[in-house]
């Protein structure tokens, strides 16, 4: 990997190979911001680095967030509530789910913090305050389902006999 790239995706190509001497029941999950990005070609882009892999583990999932991870929260105003009762959720309610809006731009302000103000820690902050409260069963946002059907059906094979 370039060195001046510190960037787990720059450096996935070398992670990959380092994952690659998991066991056959190991999966490697790798999520990603979509950003305003064309999903299906940083889906490709993802899939032929891993093709061009010398060593690679056997099994590995890709999974993008549309737009970003905040989408997920967005598109969920009850998790938002409940992790953040005095939240402005009509800021985000008729969002459509998976829309390129600018979700953790909303989310600052259905929380009422000022967009420049916001900072990495942030983010994570909200991350794991809303996440527990998400409805994992019948995610409104699809791609957030698509990630958690694709863990159940790694996990399914890992434990198949």
């Amino acid at each position: 990997p370039d060195p001046k790239q510190q960037t787990l995706l720059h450096q996935l190509p070398a992670k990959h190979r380092g994952f690659s001497y998991l066991g056959d029941d190991a999966s490697v999950i790798v999520g990603d911001d979509v950003d305003d990005n064309p999903c299906n070609q940083l889906l490709a882009d993802l899939k032929s680095m891993l093709r061009c892999l010398p060593r690679k583990p056997r099994r590995v999932l890709f999974r993008l967030a549309i737009e970003e991870t905040e989408s997920w929260f967005i598109a969920d105003e009850g998790a938002v509530k409940s992790a953040f009762p005095r939240a402005k959720t009509q800021r985000i309610r008729n969002t459509p789910p998976d829309a390129i809006v600018g979700a953790w731009e909303l989310l600052a302000d259905a929380l009422k913090i000022k967009r420049n103000e916001v900072t990495g820690p942030d983010k994570f902050a909200w991350a794991t305050v809303i996440a527990p409260h998400l409805n994992l069963d019948n995610p409104r946002s699809p791609s957030l389902r698509k990630l958690i059907e694709g863990v159940n059906r790694e996990v399914g094979q890992a434990t198949a006999p």
